[in-house]
């Protein structure tokens, strides 16, 4: 849609005997504005803190219940008093194995592990490499802002990385990675650096 309407308004028009001439009777950049304003327009209406309100419930409609397979026991647990989603393979192993703590994406005011997207990502990270993975729930803005959910994130992470919880999922403490999408990689980023 964006390339419809910045290149279609621009591209030169065709010669010949049966033109038809199919540019706008407006300047491109006159109906990017009425774009802009249509959305600020929106958004002001509608309110910001309604606008984020209606997609953290479109969110929640994408939930998943912590379903185990064949492959993988998923569940829903609590570190630290977060809520954490877990990814155990079931498949045997000789040694201790990797693991992967995940932190979605949503601009920091939707969306959760539990989403079916991230639940995908997770379940086929833990199945393909046979590694143990943490999807952190972090608290969302703007209920709690900043550093609330990086606050959770730091927390998780401290106590997933304890020896002793190492020990009882069977990970090797020297094989473990932290990964994030969008404003989860915002926070990973600012996790690692901790």
């Amino acid at each position: 849609m964006c390339k419809l309407q910045v290149c279609l308004p621009s591209t030169p028009e065709p010669l010949g005997p049966n033109h038809v001439d199919l540019s706008p009777t407006r300047s491109h950049w006159g109906y990017l504005y009425d774009q802009t304003l249509m959305r600020a327009t929106l958004f002001e209406n509608v309110g910001l803190m309604k606008y984020d309100e209606v997609f953290s419930t479109l969110a929640t409609v994408h939930f998943t219940k912590p379903v185990s397979d064949e492959n993988i026991t998923v569940i829903d647990t609590n570190f630290s008093d977060i809520p954490v989603r877990l990814y155990l393979p079931k498949r045997k192993s000789e040694r201790q194995r990797p693991a992967v703590i995940f932190i979605h994406g949503g601009a920091f005011v939707f969306g959760s592990c539990k989403m079916s997207a991230y639940d995908d990502l997770n379940r086929r990270t833990a199945n393909k490499l046979n590694a143990v993975v943490v999807g952190i729930d972090y608290r969302l803005a703007p209920q709690y802002p900043f550093p609330v959910a990086l606050e959770d994130c730091v927390s998780v992470t401290k106590f997933f990385l304890q020896d002793k919880v190492l020990a009882e999922y069977g990970v090797d403490p020297s094989r473990i990675c932290i990964m994030g999408e969008s404003s989860g990689g915002t926070l990973t980023a600012i996790v690692t650096q901790l």
